[in-house]
């Protein structure tokens, strides 16, 4: 073992979990984990829609090859203390307590994650979680990870980056050489801050990199050098020996990685080895071959279980993502403090097994009243301190309970409504926040990262951090504005995914609603965004965007609806989708103005916004050309055409003016959308969110 991660690549997205574990609550636990069994939960996962996919690809799956994505899909929650289902126990498959405590309580998954992943070790008297190649390992991953992560908060250097984790973090395999990893990070990021220009600074990565992989797996590559010279040595004394069966035992032997010796790449690293043997090349040239091949599967190895741990760790509530980082959540640092000060121990097998299915093990600082009364203080000023700083809104907010119980339940509901008004709060802040140039910045930054593939997380992050980007430029133009407001509802209630405490994405927006809707004083936008730049672009997009803005446009009776389609390049059946959209709303063919736009297109709105900041007034006169031009051009291709030039004049007016009316400084457009009435949160009574895209905040 060089290296540890929490999850599987099996289950990539964590946030499946609970939904797997409900399934396999409902219909397996009590029974036997059989063949059958396996198979079964698998069919049920896809039905579920938990496991994606093709129809086609499930509709020609042999139940072996079913039975095998079941197991490695359960080992997760097998790992996690969720649940204990195993191929040839014993007995049958259970559900534990601590399972039973993350389906009880939706709102709880933080903390019940939290306990298990503190508790979560390498290794593990757990089946395929001890053994020979564990030697050496003694490791928590969640509390190391936390104390680097912290001690690095700490220093002012704000969190771990991805290339830093792949290299240090889940290759430190023991809990004492936590102060080691810190410093070797330190050392890194020093030597990185001196290299001028992105080339170099990847070069630096690469290079380190491979030396850390070679560090790694030194011994197994002489093992590996040990079994190739043995077959050379055959080949030559019989060069017939190299097409024998024995002989491609061997080399299926030397070219297994992680997914086996069937892969391309191992298919394609035993043929050039037994081309080089067959030819009598230089045993040197293949060694070379050999380790060049291993060292790439190993650097890629780490990169992905760095990208999948941050996943992972983020479940627990107390960190966040920030670009290319992993930091702590500084609103839980004092819980984060605690945390630390009582690392976990390693107790024998038997000891381990109880506390890991346990719902009430480790005992946390939020079990405590001391701990929890300290918090609601800190809540109730965090609270006070946000509503000082915007005196102009009346807000009204959820209504803890006033108690002086010292009910560990009842303090918990009382800090978890504090925690959801500074949540709500805080997204407040968020919202005047992204007008700033330093904020545009970041968003034009943000996609510049999607686009080079560099943020935390990897590719499960890139969507959701694409509506991210989308959303916080949307709140920039929809800002309030010399005490006008033009966003009729709560900035929460526009986007259709979630977010973290530090205002980070945590998962894109969930199918079957819009992505973002804001509704303006006079007009409704509703933004779809996909990364989706296939062929099938214009059958994946082409069904649900109408859906969605039919669905807008049908709540509308005096507001006109507009939709805008963002996607890193407009596939030209898309547009052909589009430029005639119907759609049947409230009882009658109603003609759909969906326009879309590239991401560049769509930057081109910040570029423009970083020279002269504008409202939606103003950007409806851009949507409003764009749909004239659409319905004035009988050939979609010409109208597609068209959208850069038309965007271009746009913003050409908006900047080359020296001044515009009153309205327009004010970011409006110069149409009147009304004097500047205080925004209003949901009432306490209500203690719901306004549904998304609806009426007044």
């Amino acid at each position: 073992m060089i290296q540890w991660t929490i999850g599987t690549t099996t289950v990539r997205n964590p946030d499946r979990l609970r939904d797997g574990l409900l399934l396999f609550a409902e219909r397996f636990a009590g029974k036997p984990w059989d063949e059958a069994a396996q198979a079964a939960f698998f069919d049920g996962l896809v039905e579920r829609r938990i496991y994606e996919t093709a129809p086609d690809t499930y509709a020609r799956m042999r139940p072996n090859r079913k039975q095998e994505h079941a197991r490695k899909w359960i080992s997760v929650l097998n790992q996690l203390g969720f649940c204990y289902a195993y191929k040839g126990s014993d007995g049958p498959a259970l559900l534990t307590p601590a399972g039973e405590a993350l389906l009880r309580s939706p709102n709880g998954e933080p903390e019940a994650f939290l306990r298990q992943i503190w508790k979560y070790r390498k290794p593990a008297p757990l089946p395929n979680q001890n053994g020979p190649s564990f030697e050496g390992v003694r490791v928590h991953p969640g509390w190391l990870s936390l104390r680097i992560v912290h001690d690095l908060h700490g220093a002012g250097l704000g969190g771990i980056s991805r290339e830093e984790m792949t290299l240090y973090l889940t290759t430190t395999l023991r809990d004492e050489e936590a102060d080691a990893a810190v410093e070797r990070i330190k050392g890194y990021r020093a030597e990185r801050g001196r290299m001028a220009g992105a080339v170099a600074k990847r070069n630096l990565f690469g290079a380190a990199l491979r030396m850390r992989v070679r560090e790694l797996i030194a011994e197994e590559h002489r093992g590996r050098r040990r079994s190739l010279e043995t077959l050379a040595d055959e080949c030559r004394r019989s060069p017939a020996y190299a097409r024998s069966l024995d002989a491609d035992a061997v080399l299926d032997g030397l070219v297994r990685g992680g997914k086996g010796a069937r892969t391309l790449k191992a298919q394609e690293t035993k043929r050039a080895l037994l081309e080089g043997l067959s030819s009598g090349a230089p045993l040197e040239t293949l060694e070379e071959r050999l380790e060049a091949y291993h060292d790439r599967l190993r650097m890629d190895t780490l990169k992905d279980y760095a990208d999948l741990t941050s996943r992972y760790l983020r479940k627990t509530g107390l960190f966040t993502i920030q670009g290319d980082r992993l930091a702590v959540i500084e609103d839980r640092l004092p819980l984060i403090e605690e945390l630390l000060e009582n690392p976990p121990a390693f107790h024998d097998d038997e000891a381990f097994l109880e506390d890991l299915w346990a719902a009430d093990r480790p005992r946390l600082p939020t079990d405590d009243v001391a701990f929890l009364k300290r918090e609601i203080r800190t809540l109730t000023e965090q609270q006070e301190r946000v509503v000082d700083a915007y005196p102009e809104l009346t807000l009204r907010l959820f209504s803890p309970p006033r108690t002086r119980s010292n009910d560990v339940e009842e303090l918990r509901a009382h800090a978890n409504a504090l925690r959801q008004n500074v949540a709500l709060l805080r997204e407040m802040e968020f919202f005047h926040r992204q007008s700033r140039p330093e904020e545009i910045r970041d968003i034009l930054s943000t996609f510049e990262q999607i686009e080079r593939r560099e943020l935390m997380g990897g590719e499960a992050y890139r969507p959701a951090y694409y509506e991210w980007a989308a959303w916080r430029l949307m709140l920039a133009i929809s800002a309030p504005r010399d005490g006008r407001r033009h966003l009729d509802a709560l900035p929460e209630t526009t986007r259709g995914f979630r977010v973290d405490e530090a205002m980070q994405p945590l998962h894109h927006a969930a199918p079957g609603a819009p992505d973002m809707v804001f509704p303006f004083r006079d007009y409704v936008l509703v933004v779809e965004v996909t990364l989706n730049t296939r062929e099938n672009q214009w059958s994946a997009e082409g069904e649900p965007v109408p859906r969605h803005v039919g669905a807008v446009q049908s709540g509308q009776l005096t507001r006109p609806v507009y939709g805008l389609f963002v996607a890193p390049v407009i596939e030209p059946n898309t547009a052909l989708t589009f430029h005639r959209c119907r759609h049947y709303v409230n009882g009658r063919i109603t003609d759909l103005a969906i326009l879309p736009f590239t991401t560049d297109q769509f930057k081109d709105l910040a570029r423009t916004y970083l020279r002269r900041p504008f409202g939606p007034g103003e950007l409806r006169e851009l949507l409003e050309r764009l749909d004239a031009v659409r319905r004035e051009e009988d050939d979609p291709l010409r109208w597609l055409a068209a959208i850069p030039t038309e965007i271009a004049a746009w913003s050409y007016r908006l900047t080359a003016e020296p001044s515009r009316q009153k309205g327009g400084e004010n970011g409006n457009g110069g149409k009147d959308q009304g004097e500047g009435e205080p925004m209003i949160l949901p009432n306490a009574s209500s203690c719901h969110r306004a549904p998304v895209g609806g009426g007044n905040a």
